[in-house]
């Protein structure tokens, strides 16, 4: 924020607005009009030696001002800025020659502070200072960007009218006391989501709008720097304070922007997403592989009468497979351009159709092996049913991971290197045996790696699209 132009009252200068708005700030408070004031006064250098500030009144919604009571040559007076009409009453003006300089101000978004003082219990209007708070530069990239995401994003800003439409927020901005009459809160939610945003906010303004939304179902984000917006920030599901932010701000917030500017935010959101898809990811290969694991070996035990795996091919098999799945972490997934939410039935219902589809492959491969193979031997019957729940479960992984073909979206590096090891280290397991493990042939291995690839890769994954369509 920094001072655009500014216009003396008759009998009063220039240097006497800074020099007296000069005196009613403090620095120690780094309020953003105090700083645009004091670095104001410091180029034009002001001269404010003599004044001695005996107290000093912070800006709060209540009064729109600051004050601070000065003495010089053993005279003592107040001081005041703040806000135009209040400063203006203060005055007892009823109309000024100022009042259209401020109207012209407002059109172009700057924000007019007026300077008085008070002695012999008379208050003078000193002048008026236009402040200029541009957007970021990056402000309505970030807007546009939001709302391609599918976000809802309003505007609350204390400023005049115009300044919101500068950002591509919208030209549907109104005053914050149109909010404040309606009496419900049905009322307050139509008013809310029918406009882009609201001027001339109080902060208990942003937390009522906040906890309105709430009311209705609507997931709320917060975006806020200053102590007067930390209510807002706490209430809201996600409050995020810039990092330039209070400390106070940033203690209500749940993030907190390390660089300057907004953009940081898409990344929030298209992080978050790609966690959500992640999660949901792993859910769906948790269910389907769990189904998969507990129904194949019932269902096998009762058409064999034997078990098809031992307890020690259970536990190399979770061993061996728990490293690709803790590798869907890292990999490569697209976020939505909707926001996202939790919906446990097609989960469950995608996770069930894989597991069912898993269970009659891996049992009808069971029926081929027992005619083709041979498998006569208990032993080698374990390690059949080692590969088939190894190369069913790997190759899931390839349908799991994202909702359309699985060769239309590229894999994660990591990912890939894992199922690929995966695989080999399998193979070479199940060619020359471990102590209590029994080799299979090759062309059995063979057959099983490429069966369960042609049954994943095309049928499941046919599936599979057609069940998210």
């Amino acid at each position: 924020m920094s001072v655009q132009d500014i216009k003396a009252e008759e009998n009063y200068t220039l240097d006497d607005i800074l020099r007296y708005g000069v005196l009613a700030s403090v620095a120690a408070n780094n309020d953003p009009i105090d700083m645009a004031f004091l670095q104001k006064a410091e180029d034009n250098k002001t001269d404010t030696s003599g004044y001695q500030e005996t107290s000093f009144t912070p800006f709060s919604a209540a009064i729109k001002r600051t004050e601070a009571i000065v003495q010089k040559d053993g005279k003592q007076f107040k001081v005041m800025k703040g806000a135009y009409n209040t400063i203006k009453g203060l005055c007892n003006l009823q109309q000024s020659k100022l009042d259209k300089i401020v109207d012209g101000w407002a059109e172009k978004g700057f924000k007019t502070i007026a300077v008085a003082i008070q002695g012999d219990n008379i208050t003078s209007m000193v002048g008026i200072v236009a402040l200029v708070d541009p957007p970021l530069s990056d402000s309505a990239k970030m807007i546009r960007e939001i709302k391609e995401l599918g976000v809802t994003v309003k505007m609350l800003t204390g400023d005049a009218l115009p300044i919101a439409t500068q950002v591509g927020v919208g030209d549907d901005i109104v005053a914050a006391s149109l909010l404040r009459q309606q009496a419900t809160g049905s009322d307050s939610y139509a008013i809310i989501i029918a406009h882009n945003g609201f001027a001339e906010v109080l902060p208990e303004d942003k937390f009522t709008i906040v906890k309105t939304l709430q009311q209705h179902h609507e997931i709320t984000g917060m975006t806020g720097d200053g102590v007067n917006d930390a209510p807002a920030l706490k209430q809201a599901e996600v409050g995020i304070a810039v990092k330039s932010a209070t400390d106070a701000a940033k203690q209500a917030a749940s993030v907190i922007l390390l660089h300057e500017g907004l953009e940081s935010i898409i990344n929030l959101i298209t992080v978050g997403r790609t966690i959500h898809h992640r999660i949901t990811n792993w859910v769906v290969s948790k269910i389907s592989k769990t189904l998969f694991t507990v129904v194949y070996v019932c269902v096998a035990y009762i058409i064999t009468a034997q078990f098809v795996v031992s307890a020690f091919d259970m536990v190399m098999l979770l061993f061996i497979i728990d490293f690709v799945t803790l590798t869907l972490s890292t990999d490569i997934v697209s976020w939505s351009k909707n926001p996202e939410s939790w919906k446990i039935k097609p989960l469950v219902k995608h996770g069930f159709i894989l597991g069912m589809l898993l269970i009659a492959e891996a049992l009808l491969w069971l029926i081929i092996g027992k005619k083709y193979f041979e498998l006569s031997d208990i032993n080698q019957l374990h390690s059949f049913g080692f590969a088939s729940l190894f190369f069913a479960s790997i190759f899931n992984i390839f349908v799991v991971r994202t909702p359309t073909r699985f060769y239309k979206h590229p894999i994660g590096k990591n990912l890939l290197i894992a199922i690929i090891a995966d695989i080999v280290i399998a193979c070479i397991i199940l060619s020359i045996g471990l102590p209590g493990f029994t080799i299979l042939p090759l062309i059995v291995t063979g057959s099983s790696l490429l069966y369960f690839a042609l049954c994943s890769l095309i049928i499941n994954d046919w599936v599979k699209v057609k069940a998210n369509s």
